[in-house]
């Protein structure tokens, strides 16, 4: 279900590319579960952690983390030295969402995504990045 909406976005900028061409989704995460399966049969939060080693270009940043199920997530998105942190909060009936936006100058080099599931949270969460380009 979260991959459906990660791929309605990325096909709905696909067809508007000739009206905004200044929009692109440089990193996209499937939908996966919240946690693992201990040695001992208990549920351990999993992390989901992207570091990106790359030039950011100028524009602005858009971080739409998704999930469905129970519990709730932490989430931190940093570009360079600008850093967000909002909590996803998960619903076992639909797909929440949880957007965090960074304006950047294009110096920065680095991107983090931490997604950290609260400890009694069975879900499946995931992520997308949307990069509107300065004009």
């Amino acid at each position: 279900m979260i991959d459906h909406y990660l791929d309605d976005t990325a096909t709905a900028l696909d067809q508007q590319k000739e009206d905004q061409g200044n929009t692109q989704v440089p990193v996209q995460t499937r939908a996966t579960p919240s946690y693992r399966i201990g040695a001992d049969g208990t549920h351990e939060p999993a992390i989901l952690r992207n570091v990106e080693d790359v030039q950011i270009p100028a524009g602005k940043y858009q971080l739409t983390a998704y999930c469905i199920g129970e519990g709730s997530a932490d989430v931190d998105f940093t570009v360079g030295g600008a850093s967000k942190h909002g909590l996803l909060q998960c619903s076992p009936d639909e797909v929440n969402q949880s957007n965090l936006i960074i304006d950047t100058d294009g110096t920065a080099s680095e991107r983090t995504v931490t997604i950290t599931p609260s400890e009694h949270c069975e879900s499946m969460i995931g992520y997308q990045i949307l990069y509107y380009r300065q004009q």
